[in-house]
Formats: C-alpha cells, sequence, structure tokens
C-alpha cells in the first residue's frame, strides 16, 4: 500500500507541535515495526483511517498532518 511513502506536512509554524513530534514518530514507527505496518495495512483505506488508527495507538495526529 505505500505506507513507506507516507510523509508528513511540515506544520510546525501553524503551531501544532505535538501533532507533529507524534506524526513524525508514528512515521518513524511504521518503518521500524513490521506488525504495526501490518496491523495498519488491514485497517487503512485513506487518511483518515489512518489517523484513527494511530490515535488508537496512542499517537495524537490529524489528518491536516499526513499526506499520502
Amino acid at each position: 500500500r505505500g505506507f513507506s511513502k507516507l510523509t508528513i506536512k511540515d506544520n510546525r509554524k501553524k503551531g501544532f507541535f505535538n501533532e507533529q513530534a507524534d506524526a513524525e514518530r508514528f512515521v518513524a514507527d511504521l518503518k521500524n515495526d513490521e506488525n504495526l505496518r501490518t496491523e495498519l495495512s488491514g485497517h487503512a483505506s485513506g487518511v483518515g483511517s489512518i489517523v484513527e488508527f494511530a490515535a488508537g495507538k496512542g499517537y495524537a495526529i490529524s489528518a491536516d498532518d499526513v499526506a499520502t
């Protein structure tokens, strides 16, 4: 599915420091954790579902933080 190509929009200028850090951590964890990638691939069908999945795993990100 291309989750390795998930990129983070730079929202630092808007003041989303915590979401930005969590978004970066989420992407790093996806790159390093095959089980997390596998679990996500079974649930993700778009940006909204990725955000929902991430929230369920404790990451505070929003749809504005990610781009596919």
